[in-house]
């Protein structure tokens, strides 16, 4: 029996060491433990493109012809794609193929319908895809609201963010990066004061004459959050190249290494960028994102009659471009990583009407916060802030704040934004207001106290399992069964 019983752990000693052996490479394999080097970035699929004959049928019935421009995905920098069609600027980039992450390099061109065919069959080609069209509220949608409630001071009051001030939570030692349409600087000036500019770190290199929305924009984050610095980035249609724009931003951290940096972001992309999440714009901010860099998206003033409960909401009129686009939250505002923010009013007690409604594209609970905006405010061209993208500077503004003393995680102020939010409308999280209406106050103490809840890691939960069995099976193998009793 002894025999047996010793030769029986011996056995089970075998097993478990094989199988440990076993278990180690293919948790390297098929669980990628980190990204590549120097770059930090979701595993998406980057995977998918038109085929040229789908893409000319998609362009024909959108009424788009070639040439267009594209962002052009490829392997290498040494791809005989940049023989064919020359690159200014690489953007590194990183994809998920299969288990394992790849580097990639992505660059914009415009490229012919006989271009597009050549390129799409070349073997180094990742993806080619149509560069995002930006749709940022026009004046017509803001002249035509009405309903306005309040000021910044109230709005200031109820969302807490006076007294973070007073107690030194002032936004110094931040910079809020505002991607938006912006006018020359002059214009700007006329509204946005000229004592503030030393806090101006750059000013949007490509200004559109007689553009209003950028500045109402950066007004409501530079007095939300008053010691912060302003980076401000142009967008218009003849420089919207959106992922070199976040490539910039991602670059601020090493520029800019003692900042804390949030990002603003008031426009919405379409036509594919809105419900695909593994485009190179999507992925290059989700990146921004996992780099700490806190993210802002408006939810969108999508919103339409009938959508919020009339008990709490105020009316302020429609988008009328509203029933041009589906009725759900679209990318990148629903990642999981990114803030999208819903409009309320300044006394944070109704939604707005015109505030777009969840659920978010692919069910992503949607949107995560509401923000004051559709109130009196002097330092805006249209005389208020309005929108969802007035929300979204003023919860970037609130961001900034809790950075003030504080290292900046992304999924923390996340959490910690859905944890802290006065809840509105339905019990608990609800498609109108999200998590509820910003606190800054509870916000920054749940920004302290919160706990990350776990998440699984294949690759650890593999490598422990597979040193464990190795482990415990080398003890079974040195079983030696125990010694003869003495008589």
């Amino acid at each position: 029996f002894h025999s047996i019983n010793k030769m029986l752990i011996r056995n089970i000693g075998y097993v478990m060491v094989i199988i440990g052996v076993i278990l180690l490479p293919v948790s390297f394999f098929f669980f990628t433990p980190d990204p590549l080097l120097g770059s930090y970035s979701n595993p998406l699929e980057a995977e998918r493109f038109y085929s040229a004959s789908e893409l000319i049928k998609i362009k024909d019935e959108n009424n788009f012809r070639f040439p267009d421009e594209y962002y052009i995905e490829i392997k290498s920098r040494g791809s005989d794609v940049l023989n064919f069609k020359k690159a200014d600027i690489l953007i590194p980039m990183t994809y998920k193929k299969g288990f394992h992450y790849q580097r990639s390099y992505v660059y914009q061109a415009t490229l012919t319908e006989q271009e597009y065919i050549q390129i799409s069959q070349m073997a180094d080609i990742v993806g080619i895809w149509e560069m995002p069209r930006i749709i940022i509220p026009n004046d017509n949608f803001f002249l035509k609201q009405y309903n306005i409630e309040g000021d910044m001071n109230i709005a200031m009051e109820y969302t807490g963010a006076t007294k973070l001030i007073s107690e030194g939570h002032n936004g110094a030692g931040t910079i809020i990066v505002i991607i938006d349409s912006f006018p020359e600087k002059q214009d700007f000036n006329n509204y946005f004061p000229v004592s503030w500019n030393d806090r101006i770190l750059h000013y949007a290199s490509a200004p559109i004459d007689g553009a209003t929305h950028g500045t109402m924009t950066a007004s409501v984050a530079a007095v939300v959050s008053p010691q912060s610095k302003l980076y401000l980035i142009s967008i218009n249609k003849n420089n919207h190249d959106l992922l070199f724009h976040f490539q910039t931003v991602l670059n601020l951290k090493d520029q800019y290494p003692n900042h804390k940096i949030v990002s603003s972001n008031s426009y919405v992309m379409t036509p594919f960028d809105y419900y695909y999440d593994d485009t190179p714009v999507n992925r290059k901010i989700l990146e921004v994102a996992h780099n700490d860099i806190i993210v802002c998206f408006g939810a969108g003033n999508w919103g339409e009659e009938g959508d919020h409960d009339p008990q709490w909401t105020l009316y302020g009129g429609y988008d009328e471009r509203a029933k041009d686009y589906i009725e759900q939250i679209g990318y990148p505002p629903v990642f999981n990583e990114i803030i999208s923010v819903a409009g309320c009013n300044a006394f944070c007690n109704k939604i707005l009407c015109y505030s777009s409604i969840g659920p978010g594209v692919d069910d992503h609970d949607e949107p995560d916060v509401s923000a004051p905006t559709h109130f009196d405010f002097s330092y805006s061209p249209y005389g208020y802030s309005g929108g969802t993208s007035g929300s979204t500077p003023f919860m970037a503004g609130i961001c900034s704040l809790i950075l003030t003393k504080h290292d900046p995680e992304t999924n923390r102020m996340v959490g910690a934004i859905h944890s802290s939010s006065t809840d509105r409308g339905e019990p608990g999280f609800d498609y109108e207001f999200g998590y509820g209406i910003v606190d800054a106050d509870e916000l920054l103490d749940d920004y302290e106290a919160w706990i990350p809840t776990p998440e699984s890691n294949p690759f650890l939960y593999g490598i422990v399992s597979s040193l464990g069995l190795i482990g415990v099976g080398s003890v079974c193998l040195s079983y030696k069964g125990k010694g003869k009793r003495k008589k």
